[in-house]
Formats: structure tokens, C-alpha cells, sequence
């Protein structure tokens, strides 16, 4: 920085006086402008990262520091994504680029009795515990997943990224099966496997989406443990920017907001209606308010579904996260 001071200064006594200098200083405002915005973009990146708080809101709530996020490039916007998971162990893929988020539409409590309703437990038949190896990376993996087909599950990305072996568990209490990944979707987040023999009950897709205020139920294995049913609703539907699971591209997803309890290992799951059809999959959960979760829509996982069902050849998974 001395030196750079030093050939700065001998060519400011070059220019000699007027317009010259003017210009110099006036060049060198603008930078110096620049930097100090850039340099508050980065400390408040990274403060957004950390733990939610009183302060974390305040820099939410930055007319100043979101304008600026807006105008940054996608690769810039997608440190966002890479800083939170510095300081993030649940492997949830951000649903947001940026320092700014969406604010929470205010719905009623979800209906408790759903948990406990003949639909929900009758989903354990269509639902299995994944479990992941990635050795490469020293870690194992746990989600959820649901029957997309006799023996086709369909489930997150990001729960088997990586691994090399992959197994699940009918119910969360069958014998473990063997997984083959036939589809894997980094940029939506979806992958699908095949398991021989798991003959598992088939969930079927609802034929509309679901609305503000509609009540739903999130089925899964969170924490990794046994099977739960957690009541939900509707908080909206919306086109999330985000990244996709290894926070290099910027991404456009169709997901529900959620006013539910979403945990690391619900990730996978489905996300029923009342009638126990899939409005969607559980994909990650807010990172501001512990009470609520997002989930890809049926129509943002459809494709993948189509094409997932017809895959039989094992595909890459990636690397770890």
C-alpha cells in the first residue's frame, strides 16, 4: 500500500494545478465512495450469515444496503449464499439470494389434529428415511423421501450430494435397501432413486396448487429420527432467487412459504394435502423464524418426476457440500 501511495503522490506532482488535479480528486472521491460501499456490502453479507438478531433485521431493513445488494452481479449475490454456509451445519441450500428476504405473510396457526389425522399416518407407507455415505467428505447424510413409484423415491439434491452409497428405509423402521441415484438435480435441488423390491405406496401429485391460508401436513424423518407428521399452512406461493445447492448459479425456484416446523432430515419429505396428494417437497427452512419452511412446488419438481421415473442408468451425485 506504501508504494502505491508513493507512485500516486509523484503523479499527482506531475499534473501540476487546475483541471488535472480536479479531475484527480474528484476520481479518487468516487473510489474511495466505492470502496466504503463495497466493504459495508461485505461486513453486512457477512453479519446476515451469522445468527438472526436484532441487528441482522436492522441490516435486513437497510434502504442503502439492499439497493446496493440489488445491483450486485449474481456472482457477487451468491457470496451470500457461500458466506451463510460457513456458519450453517443443517445443509439446507439458501432459498434467497442476497441480503434482503421476503417478509413472512401472517397466516393462522396450522391445524394441530392433521398430525395425528388417518391421512398422515397413513404416509408412512410412502415414505422413507434416506441415509447417505460420503466418505470423501467424513460425513453422513440423512433425509426424507416419498414414493414417486413402486420402487422410485424422489428426495433433495442435497441429501445425497456426494455420497457413494445410498440407502433408505421404508417407513423409517423396514430393513435398510439400496439406493441407486438416477437423477441429480443440483439446480432445483431434486434427485430420484430406484430401489429394488421396496414396493412402497404411491403418492399422488395434487392436480392444482394450493392457496394462501390452505392447511397441509410435513411428513419426514427430522434430526434423523423417527417418522413425524407436523401440521402446516400455507404462508404463500412465490418465485424464490436463490442458488443452486453448491452456491454458484443463481437459480429461480416456484416454492411454497410455510408456516410449519421444518427440520434438518425433513428435507426430502412431501408436503400433502388434506387428502394426503403432494403439493410439493420440503427443501429448507428459514433461517429468521424457527416456526416456518419452504417447499418446492409439484409443478417446480414435475419435470424431474417425469424424468426421474424413466431413468434406470446410475448418474453422478456430485460433490459434497
Amino acid at each position: 500500500q506504501g508504494v502505491f501511495s508513493s507512485l500516486g503522490a509523484r503523479a499527482r506532482a506531475g499534473m501540476g494545478s487546475g483541471s488535472m488535479r480536479a479531475a484527480d480528486s474528484l476520481g479518487g472521491s468516487v473510489l474511495s465512495g466505492i470502496s466504503v460501499l463495497l466493504v459495508a456490502w461485505f461486513l453486512a453479507v457477512a453479519l446476515v450469515a451469522g445468527t438472526p438478531s436484532a441487528l441482522t433485521q436492522k441490516v435486513r431493513d437497510s434502504f442503502l444496503l439492499t439497493e446496493l445488494d440489488s445491483v450486485m452481479p449474481a456472482q457477487g449475490r451468491t457470496l451470500f449464499s457461500a458466506l451463510r454456509n460457513t456458519f450453517d451445519e443443517n445443509f439446507f441450500p439458501q432459498v434467497f439470494a442476497g441480503i434482503a428476504t421476503p417478509e413472512l405473510v401472517p397466516v393462522a396457526p396450522p391445524d394441530g389434529t392433521l398430525a395425528g389425522s388417518a391421512v398422515a399416518q397413513g404416509a408412512r407407507d410412502s415414505v422413507v428415511e434416506v441415509f447417505g455415505d460420503a466418505p470423501r467428505c467424513k460425513v453422513t447424510l440423512t433425509g426424507s423421501g416419498f414414493a414417486i413409484g413402486k420402487d422410485t423415491v424422489m428426495t433433495n439434491a442435497h441429501v445425497v450430494a456426494g455420497t457413494d452409497r445410498v440407502t433408505v428405509r421404508l417407513g423409517g423402521t423396514e430393513r435398510e435397501r439400496r439406493a441407486t441415484v438416477v437423477l441429480f438435480d443440483p439446480r432445483t435441488d431434486v434427485a430420484v432413486l430406484k430401489v429394488d423390491n421396496l414396493d412402497a405406496d404411491v403418492l399422488e401429485f395434487a392436480s392444482k396448487p394450493a392457496s394462501r391460508g390452505d392447511d397441509a401436513i410435513v411428513i419426514g424423518f427430522p434430526g434423523g429420527g423417527a417418522f413425524t407428521a407436523g401440521a402446516a399452512r400455507i404462508r404463500d406461493i412465490q418465485d424464490a432467487r436463490g442458488a443452486d445447492i453448491y452456491d454458484k448459479t443463481s437459480v429461480v425456484r416456484e416454492i411454497y412459504s410455510l408456516r410449519a416446523r421444518v427440520r434438518p432430515g425433513n428435507s426430502g419429505g412431501p408436503l400433502l394435502d388434506q387428502r394426503g396428494r403432494v403439493l410439493g417437497m420440503i427443501f429448507a427452512a428459514s433461517v429468521d423464524d424457527p416456526a416456518s419452511g419452504y417447499a418446492l412446488t409439484a409443478s417446480s419438481i414435475a419435470k424431474d418426476a417425469v424424468n426421474g421415473s424413466r431413468a434406470t442408468a446410475p448418474v453422478s451425485t456430485g460433490r459434497c457440500l
